[in-house]
């Protein structure tokens, strides 16, 4: 298996405790060790009014000529589906974390006019009674109900209405309160890969072809690679090779790896740095909630997707759509997220 020489590692760099956060809110958890009133400060930095932007009337459509029985079916479904009760429970805290682009090459009329798409939608949900933090990805290629609008592809959602409407879509589907969000542009995801100094993943065939069809760094074959900002942020995003099931576990692997290098580092490296970051962060969550994330940094933590075997359709423009039979994924999400709890509903 073939290797990329790393760097040596810094020896003035400590390896403090650090709690264990998930995605880019481990960020912000970082500065709980700072001065409570320097990490008020330095929260209020980030953004709690998402941008009022316009839909795109050019997004996508699905060409479902030839699939038209699957496709009644699957609005049959998801009509039935929308009449469940949504779930919730004060002992389970969901919070919908996002990765949007407004300025990727593919869609430049986005940027400052139109809602882009979501890339990457997880559900992270923590447990006080099983003292546990599960991530669960969300297929961005799920045919669900846009409510106001036709169904389509989930990732549209955030294209329709930004992250408040993403939050509505994501309930309206899987029939769990989602309790807050928080969105990150994809170039503070490369700002935090470059903080922590890179993660380290093992790329397989299809992998390593596709990241050097990008970056001549990749030249040893299929192996361990140490992958920098705007690589590893490719590295999340590679589509074609292969699902996107697949997909979403290349990002649960990056999210692993952030968390076990995030706790390496010093104080000092984060606070020069978050102001390049915080402003990239949209979220609903007041400072002191943000705050009280650290009551979950001892839990477990464990990743999934719902579900586990889900029907495939790749339509004839090459866009893979996920039809999906919505009475397995609400019951699936409902035993992972509220084992053994008589839940709220309503």
């Amino acid at each position: 298996m073939a290797y990329r020489r790393r760097r040596p590692r810094d020896p003035r760099r400590a390896a403090p405790r650090w709690v264990r956060p998930t995605a880019i809110v481990l960020a912000l958890l970082l500065l709980l060790l700072g001065p409570p009133a320097f990490v008020l400060f330095t929260l209020n930095k980030i953004n709690r009014h998402p941008p009022q932007l316009e839909v795109n009337p050019n997004q996508e459509t699905l060409d479902t000529d030839g699939y038209e029985d699957l496709f009644d079916q699957a609005d049959d479904d998801i009509r039935a589906n929308l009449a469940n009760e949504l779930w919730s429970h004060p002992d389970v805290y969901n919070v919908l974390l996002a990765g949007v682009d407004h300025g990727e090459d593919e869609a430049v009329m986005f940027d400052h006019q139109y809602y882009p798409r979501s890339d990457a939608m997880i559900l992270v949900s923590a447990n006080k009674q099983t003292r546990q933090v599960t991530l669960v990805s969300i297929s961005r290629a799920t045919y669900a109900a846009l409510p106001g609008h036709a169904n389509g592809r989930l990732n549209l959602s955030h294209a329709y209405g930004g992250p408040e409407y993403m939050v509505q879509c994501i309930e309206a589907n899987y029939r769990v309160r989602i309790d807050r969000y928080m969105t990150v542009d994809f170039m503070g995801f490369q700002k935090l890969i470059s903080i922590i100094g890179g993660v380290s993943v093992t790329l397989d065939a299809a992998e390593y072809e596709a990241m050097g069809a990008s970056f001549a760094t990749f030249t040893d074959g299929p192996g361990v690679y140490d992958l920098n900002g705007p690589e590893a942020l490719a590295y999340a995003r590679l589509r074609y090779i292969d699902s996107d099931r697949a997909r979403t576990l290349r990002q649960r692997t990056l999210l692993r790896q952030i968390a076990a290098k995030a706790r390496k580092l010093k104080f000092e490296q984060v606070r020069s740095s978050v102001d390049a970051i915080l402003p990239l962060v949209t979220t609903n969550m007041g400072n002191f909630e943000l705050l009280g994330l650290a009551q979950y940094a001892g839990y477990g933590f464990k990743d999934a997707i719902i579900p586990q075997n889900p029907m495939g359709l790749t339509l004839r423009d090459g866009k893979e759509v996920i039809l999906l039979n919505w009475n397995d994924v609400r019951i699936g999400i409902h035993d992972l997220l509220y084992p053994g709890l008589l839940p709220e509903v309503g």
